[in-house]
């Protein structure tokens, strides 16, 4: 019980300080819509496009408000900075950028908004393996790795073999990493190619491709097929 009065003294201390601190700061910060940073065009943009980037707010006190626009993950303002609206140039790189204000009267009031920035690019891909010219005994298990990335993710990776899609596209993969088997049919004998195609949301397709051996087994031992 002996506690008991001191937390009530550091109740009141603490409501005191608020309340000194209110007369000392008594000015309420901007009051920023519920809409926050509204954009003049929908998303996604394209690299190098401007858009155009407003906010509104209320000042709960006298004055005009001031503002500071920043985009701490990419891209640049043209010119003015300190008005309720901006002008962002997109980043030549695909991906979500975080696009923020901060407004002021004596106190600061922030928002942010993300803006989705889509690259016309073509992916990358790079077969791992097998290599080249790689020799495969018919009846084998044959698996293809590929690393495959673009800025903006992927819709899609599949697996051509001599020209032909092979079984079912694979979806996005956050680790960029592509896995295909197969088994090194009497259809494949000879050389045969593989190729890796992946696919941007935009539907710009890039792709690897490797030629790989496939020899043929006669009476128990392994021959080349011609």
């Amino acid at each position: 019980m002996k506690y008991f009065p001191l937390m009530i003294s550091g109740m009141l201390l603490l409501t005191s300080c608020e309340g000194v601190n209110e007369i000392i700061n008594p000015y309420k910060a901007p009051v920023i819509s519920d809409e926050g940073i509204v954009f003049n065009r929908t998303m996604p943009v394209s690299p190098a496009e401007t858009l155009l980037v407003s906010v509104s707010a209320d000042n709960p006190e006298s004055g005009p408000l001031t503002y500071s626009w920043t985009a701490p993950d990419g891209g640049s303002f043209y010119v003015a900075t300190d008005q309720n609206e901006a002008t962002w140039i997109a980043p030549l790189k695909g991906g979500n950028y975080t696009i923020k204000v901060d407004v002021y009267n004596d106190k600061k009031s922030s928002t942010s908004r993300d803006a989705q920035v889509l690259s016309p690019s073509e992916p990358f891909v790079q077969i791992l393996t097998p290599a080249e010219n790689e020799s495969v005994v018919q009846g084998g298990q044959i698996t293809v790795t590929a690393r495959a990335y673009h800025d903006n993710g992927l819709k899609q990776v599949r697996l051509d073999v001599n020209g032909l899609a092979y079984g079912n596209p694979l979806d996005y993969n956050s680790s960029d990493e592509y896995v295909f088997t197969f088994t090194a049919t009497q259809d494949y004998l000879g050389v045969t190619e593989l190729k890796v195609v992946a696919q941007s949301p935009l539907q710009v397709e890039g792709s690897d491709k490797v030629k790989i051996k496939v020899q043929g087994i006669v009476f128990g031992k392994q021959q080349r097929a011609h």
